[in-house]
């Protein structure tokens, strides 16, 4: 029996697991871990029943089980905290939530015509924005730099993972192109994937120069290109730098590609994430009318889809736009609204970043629980530290607890993740809140001013402003 699962073929009997038609390395543990949990898909296997049906006799500590069950996640693409195919049911065990298709033609057929395979089993794209991070080359200079790059690469693929929005592929199957000369329409039919990311490092006189660009595998055109550089003298530092923003980066990006895509699909096949799509294109307009058809068009991606956690959030960042602006006309039914979505949207996805964040802000703002907005949002950030609009949420709560100090390191931060951010003229107005309240009214007063400037239909950057 050979089982399907996105974009890998596993054969428990060849013992051998691949993808775009090539082996993926996986240790023999954690293949049979894979194996086991895969065809007990049905339902949720103890850790006491896989320690005795996989090394029976043997005395696995509890360090070398976590390595081997995340040496498996890693495989696939996934983590203990994105838990998309491998999830924990704790106390109980674990089960593999991913979608398998069984197929009893063996490896051996798999083997003899890979070429019919893939004409006619190339996985579909999935309903969400899904991207490759192909491994990055070294150009010039020392050529033992390969590490930073490889490394830069499997970073990348982790902090791109952690965007819950994003359908990520795993490293082991992105490392499978690493030294190939590839077109990314290819790669991206053979993986299933919209979006391939490319990348190159230029090493010379302490330098490093990063050049990463983003396209389209369905045109192969290019959407977005980013160039970075930086001193070699640190190069932990400069990855970790280098991650961060980038990562920051691309969610913007796709999220616009993604806006233009859905706005030339006809009106009568449009589906809960293309409503989501519509809505987002909302968000920048902080007008009466455009808070409005934010708010219907995530209702209606909600009525089409009830678990789609993004749905709520928007819905969420509606009310927001309509507290913030004045544009309530009964406040006390909007507080109640909001607040009854939250709570949906949190039984929804309770680990997506962005779920948490908006959340966190409806519940201090409508619900009057600062205690519980600060969770929601500390758990944001703490589950993906590159996410720009989380650490503004965060920010607007410290302020509000009188925490300015803090508030104003999440501001910064936030403002260093996404310079270039079309929303940032929100964040600008509160940060201005939070260098008033810590006493630098000059500060304030720049930060009010630039806020205006960045959109002067924001009516919290004038109220700042005047504060001022």
């Amino acid at each position: 029996m050979v089982y399907r699962f996105d974009e890998f073929i596993l054969d428990p009997d060849a013992r051998k697991l691949r993808a775009a038609g090539h082996d993926v390395p996986l240790a023999a543990d954690s293949l049979d871990l894979l194996v086991l949990l895969i065809k007990e898909r049905h339902r949720v296997v103890g850790e006491g029943e896989i320690r005795e049906r996989l090394w029976p006799g043997s005395a696995v500590s509890e360090f070398t089980f976590a390595a081997r069950m995340k040496a498996a996640r890693q495989v696939i693409g996934d983590s203990a905290e994105q838990q998309r195919r491998l999830r924990a049911i704790r106390p109980i065990g674990y089960r593999f939530i991913g979608r398998v298709a069984e197929d009893d033609a063996g490896w051996v057929q798999f083997q003899d015509a890979p070429h019919a395979i893939l004409e006619t089993e190339y996985p579909p794209l999935p309903d969400k924005p899904s991207i490759v991070v192909l491994p990055f080359e070294t150009i010039g200079g020392d050529a033992s730099r390969q590490y930073f790059a490889d490394g830069m690469t499997e970073e990348m693929i982790t902090a791109l993972g952690r965007i819950r929005s994003l359908f990520v592929i795993a490293p082991a199957t992105a490392f499978v192109y690493k030294g190939r000369s590839v077109d990314v329409r290819t790669v991206g039919q053979e993986l299933g994937v919209r979006y391939v990311m490319t990348g190159s490092v230029r090493d010379g006189d302490n330098q490093l120069r990063f050049l990463a660009q983003l396209a389209d595998s369905t045109t192969g055109g290019c959407i977005w290109t980013q160039r970075l550089d930086g001193h070699s003298s640190d190069l932990f530092g400069l990855q970790d730098q280098l991650t961060e923003r980038v990562a920051a980066m691309i969610q913007p990006a796709i999220e616009q590609a993604e806006i233009e895509r859905a706005r030339r699909k006809p009106a009568e096949s449009l589906g809960a994430y293309d409503h989501y799509l519509h809505a987002m294109a909302h968000l920048d307009i902080p007008t009466r009318e455009s808070s409005a058809a934010l708010l219907a068009r995530s209702l209606l991606a909600i009525d089409l889809d009830p678990n789609f956690a993004p749905a709520y959030m928007l819905a969420g960042r509606a009310f927001v736009m309509r507290k913030a602006q004045g544009f309530a006309e009964n406040p006390m039914k909007d507080s109640l609204e909001a607040l009854a979505l939250m709570e949906r949207g949190l039984r929804a996805d309770p680990l997506d970043a962005s779920m948490l964040a908006v959340a966190g802000l409806c519940f201090t703002w409508f619900g009057h629980d600062l205690t519980r907005g600060l969770e929601l949002t500390d758990k944001a950030i703490a589950l993906n530290p590159n996410h720009a609009h989380g650490f503004i949420n965060a920010g607007i709560l410290r302020t509000m607890a009188g925490e300015t100090g803090i508030a104003i390191q999440h501001f910064e931060r936030a403002a260093r993740l996404s310079s270039d951010d079309p929303r940032s003229y929100a964040a600008d107005a509160i940060h201005s809140m939070a260098h008033l309240f810590h006493g630098n009214p000059q500060k304030a007063y720049d930060l009010a001013i630039k806020s205006i400037e960045r959109n002067p239909e924001f009516m919290v950057g004038w109220m700042e402003l005047a504060a001022t």
